[in-house]
This record gives structure tokens, C-alpha cells and sequence, in this order.
């Protein structure tokens, strides 16, 4: 059985998502393999460029000319008939991935955030092995946002149905399997237009707890150069500046707590402009190796996700299953993860609500870091997901499901 999945990167939160359960399955021996638009790292095996198959040929600077065309034909399009629309993907492309060796002899396609990268057309025409599609966001049932607040008046309406239109052409014939992290997700793709027809599974990502686990918090604090004597607010996002990441909430939020008793710890790709540079915002590059960040999430004491709609973030189940109480707003996919034992949802959307939620946290004595460590990794830990999975018929363990979609 050749399993493949199909990413459009190998960063961001999908592309981890999507790695990880590749690298689950390699050391199952199963035979999986990667096809990345995109590839900047070779720490994985048997993970691909699309690009290399033909990389040199006329072929390649062909699809990379009509590549640049489309593209900027795109941005033109959208930037006349909905200006504010941001992000925003069309469902056509000049990539054909069923071109690409691996694709062709693949027994089982396993599409995940592939926007930009799929060509809905030529793909499903083409396309005669199963195919299972994990849904990390709102874009493959919506007519080009990829979540619903993205969506504004400006959009044109016409531009969103037109889109919706070429989906359905392409996959009238096609049989898909539908994987949902969250309820949230679930609720929405399976009353959309496009994914209504389809068989839906709700299965979350697994998190390798051999690398996210509970330490030693003043340990950790050490050997990060973090003070002993001041609590650690965190907040990650691979992009700060989408607006849905809720940063500005968290900025103002930190400025209405003490921070002579307190450091904000921040993680992203890039410095937001106007952060300040001193001892209590301490701001770091993205981390990719996931040993040091687990320590970031061991030595703080509070995680902060103002996100104002997210799926299943990563960087929720990767602080759990190292002990770390989550603060949020209790909204979307996040809600079905967080209770009374391991955080605290703000009363409000502002940035008050907020910061009362994160003084709350700092303070309460009803968390204790290791139950929730051991509660986060009986659902949502990569390796009991496999092992579960391949010894025990049960189907009552959440991620056990995919390899009945597999085998």
C-alpha cells in the first residue's frame, strides 16, 4: 500500500500536521511519502519537491512562466472585485499534480492545505485512487476564504459562487473521504454546498510526546536565561500579523498586567512592528525544532491563544501534552479542548476579559501541570494513536480511524 500526501509547504501549521504523521507512519514501516510544492528542508525522509521531477526540462521553465502569469492574473482579479479579500485562493492553478511519478503510482492520496498547489480541474479528472482530505482549514468547501471571518462584504459574491461552481464540476464524479479536526470544522463542511455529499470522519492531530512532554519548569527556565522569580505568559503564531491570530488583543491584554512580576514571551516568524525591545517582552524567531520549543512550553506558566477563529492549533495540543494551562476565547474549534482543569476562556472578546483570564491563570491553584500532560496525550498522542491503531480493532480511540480510511 503507497500512501501520499500532498502539501502545498512543509511550514506552517498544516505542513507539521502532515509531517508528522508521515514521519508516524515511516517508522511503522508503511509506505508513505511527501509532495510539497515547496520544499526548505531536507530533515525528513522520503519528502519531495513537485518541481524536482522535471526540474531543467522545458517543461519546468514552462510551468514556471504560467505559474508567474496565473499568478499575478490572480492577485489583478481579486485585488478589482474584492480589494479587503485576505487570504484569499482560487481553485484553479497550472500545477498538475498527478504528473508527478509518486502521484501516479500512489495507491492512497492524502490531500492536506493545499492551496495554491491543487488544480481542481485537471486534478480530479485525472485522479482514480481513493483520496482522503484533511480539512485544516475553511478553503476547500468555501468559494476562496479560508475561514468564514475572512470573508467580508467587499468580497464579491459573484467571484465566491463562480468558484464554487468549478469545485463542484470537478468533483461530481470524484469520492472523497473527509477528515475534520474539530467540530467546529465538521459542522460547516458537512452542510457545505461542495463537501455535503461526502463521508466526514472527525479525527485530531497527533502530537509526538517524545518531544512534547511535561518537564521540570525551573530546570528549563535555566537553561532558557529565564528569570526564576517571574511567571512566563507565552504566545506563539507562525504569523503574527494575521489579524485572526488575535495578536493585538494579546499586546494590549499583556500592557493591563503586571509585568514587574511577569515576562510575555512571544514566538513568531517576524518581529511585529512597534514591539519593544526590554526585559519583561522578550520577542524570538520562529522555533522549528520541536525539543526546544517544548521547553518554551514547559517553562511557561500560561499559554495565550486569542485567536478569533482557528480549527485545531497546534500550538494548543503541543502545550497540553507538556502541561501547560491554555487562555483563550471561547470560540470555534478551540472550545472542545479546553475545560475547567486546563485553562480558562476570557468572558468577552476584548482585551480587558483578556488580561483578567491570563491574571486568573497565574494565579490559580486548581491546575496541576502533569494531569494535564497525562489527560492531553491519551487523545492526541502520535504514538498511542499508532500503536492503538494497529493492535486493537476498537474504533472508540479518536485518531484510530484514519487507518480504517487507509487500509
Amino acid at each position: 500500500m503507497k500512501i501520499v500526501h500532498i502539501n502545498t509547504y512543509n511550514t506552517g501549521g498544516a505542513a507539521k500536521a502532515c509531517l508528522r504523521l508521515h514521519a508516524a507512519l515511516l517508522n511503522k514501516n508503511i509506505n508513505s511519502k511527501v509532495v510539497l510544492l515547496y520544499k526548505t528542508d531536507d530533515s525528513i525522509p522520503e519528502v519531495y519537491d513537485f518541481r524536482d521531477y522535471n526540474r531543467g526540462s522545458l517543461q519546468f521553465w514552462i510551468d514556471k512562466f504560467r505559474n508567474r502569469i496565473r499568478n499575478d492574473y490572480d492577485r489583478i482579479r481579486l485585488a478589482l472585485k474584492s480589494p479587503s479579500a485576505k487570504p484569499f485562493s482560487f481553485p484553479n492553478t497550472t500545477w498538475d499534480i498527478m504528473k508527478h511519478p509518486i502521484v501516479k503510482e500512489a495507491d492512497i492520496i492524502h490531500l492536506h492545505w493545499v492551496a495554491g498547489f491543487l488544480d481542481y480541474d485537471s486534478f480530479f479528472k485525472q485522479c482514480h485512487q481513493k483520496i482522503i482530505w484533511t480539512l485544516h482549514d475553511e478553503l476547500p468547501f468555501s468559494g476562496g476564504y479560508h475561514y468564514e471571518n475572512d470573508w467580508t462584504e467587499s468580497i464579491n459574491s459573484a467571484l465566491l459562487n463562480k468558484n464554487i461552481e468549478i469545485k463542484l464540476a470537478a468533483l461530481a464524479k470524484t469520492n472523497i473521504d473527509i477528515i475534520c479536526l474539530s467540530n467546529y470544522i465538521h459542522a460547516k463542511s458537512i452542510k457545505s454546498k461542495i463537501f455535503q455529499s461526502y463521508q466526514h470522519h472527525q479525527i485530531k492531530n497527533g502530537v509526538p510526546t517524545g518531544s512534547f512532554n511535561f518537564k521540570n519548569k525551573n530546570e528549563i527556565k535555566t537553561k532558557l536565561n529565564l528569570p526564576l522569580n517571574k511567571k512566563i505568559i507565552l504566545y506563539i503564531a507562525d504569523n503574527i500579523n494575521y489579524k485572526r491570530k488575535g495578536f493585538s488583543y494579546f499586546y494590549e491584554a499583556i500592557n493591563k498586567i503586571d509585568l514587574r512580576t511577569n515576562i510575555a514571551v512571544i514566538v513568531g516568524t517576524k518581529r511585529p512592528v512597534g514591539l519593544p525591545e526590554n526585559k519583561t517582552i522578550r520577542f524570538y524567531e520562529k522555533i522549528n525544532e520541536e525539543l526546544m520549543m517544548s521547553n518554551f512550553y514547559s517553562a511557561a506558566d500560561v499559554l495565550v491563544i486569542p485567536s478569533l477563529e482557528d480549527n485545531q492549533p497546534n500550538v494548543m495540543t503541543e502545550a497540553l501534552c507538556c502541561g501547560l494551562p491554555v487562555v483563550a476565547f471561547k470560540n470555534t474549534g478551540i472550545i472542545e479542548m479546553i475545560n475547567e482543569q486546563n485553562g480558562i476562556f476570557a468572558q468577552h472578546q476584548n482585551a480587558d476579559s483578556l488580561a483578567s483570564a491570563i491574571e486568573e491563570a497565574l494565579v490559580s491553584t486548581t491546575f496541576n501541570a502533569e494531569a494535564i500532560a497525562t489527560a492531553a496525550k491519551k487523545y492526541i498522542a502520535i504514538q498511542s494513536w499508532l500503536k492503538n491503531t494497529l493492535n486493537s480493532t476498537k474504533k472508540e480511540f479518536i485518531l484510530q480511524q484514519i487507518f480504517s480510511l487507509y487500509f
